[in-house]
């Protein structure tokens, strides 16, 4: 009885044809999507126009539509939002862009404790945060006016250094403005103003809305904020800070 022969070689599984077809049909389709995304925009239209009957004439100019830029305050509200959102919990401070200025403004209690002019650990980190955008920006021709505020009630008992609210939220302006010099701003693009208990946000009785009145308002201008009148007697020059008030 003859042997059998040995086969030489195996067959392939079934399997194995309609993996390989499907790979190559894959790769088909990925060659199909990377060339119809590299495609000539004036063949394809050739092309199209051959199907629609149609006569297809070469367009003299194509123009392409610039990039959307964002008015320079809306970039540094968008970069100050960006940066503060990241520290700050919702309802602590407020972004608003305008079309002369930004206004960033901090509610208590993450700026002063009650009766206080020493800037918390939490307002300094989000002081130190605008200063980075700034600087991140290049900004060199700009104001900072930074305007402080105390509650009516402020302070409870007054004493030789804080008189009363008028001089409380003037000295947390003067305060604001040393630490942002401390940080590298300079002093020429720097002003301090004490408004008191003027221009409330809450006008209500609930204690806890009414202390967001005691706040910090910064308000960054590229030219010199015609916010307040230079008659303002508010309005502190920021070497009279240096020397203390």
């Amino acid at each position: 009885m003859p042997k059998k022969k040995k086969e030489e070689c195996k067959g392939f599984p079934a399997w194995l044809t309609s993996f390989g077809d499907l790979m190559s049909l894959l790769l088909t389709f990925f060659i199909l999507l990377f060339s119809m995304s590299t495609i000539d925009i004036q063949k394809f239209i050739q092309w199209i126009s051959y199907f629609r009957g149609m006569k297809y004439d070469y367009p003299k100019k194509i123009t392409l539509i610039p990039p959307i830029v964002l008015p320079i305050y809306d970039q540094i509200a968008q970069k100050m939002q960006e940066k503060l959102k990241k520290i700050l919990i919702p309802g602590r401070y407020q972004v608003v862009s305008s079309k002369k200025y930004v206004l960033i403004r901090f509610f208590s209690p993450i700026t002063f404790k009650r009766n206080d002019y020493t800037l918390l650990p939490e307002f300094q980190k989000a002081l130190d945060q605008v200063v980075k955008v700034l600087k991140d920006m290049k900004l060199k021709n700009y104001i900072i006016m930074v305007v402080g505020y105390a509650n009516k009630d402020e302070p409870d008992n007054p004493t030789p250094a804080i008189k009363d609210s008028w001089d409380l939220s003037i000295r947390r302006a003067c305060e604001v403005v040393k630490y942002l010099q401390f940080l590298g701003i300079p002093g020429k693009n720097l002003a301090a103003v004490g408004i008191d208990s003027l221009n409330p946000i809450y006008k209500g009785k609930n204690p806890i809305l009414k202390q967001r009145n005691s706040r910090v308002e910064l308000y960054i201008n590229l030219e010199f904020p015609n916010i307040f009148s230079k008659k303002d007697k508010t309005l502190i020059n920021v070497s009279d800070i240096n020397q203390g008030l």
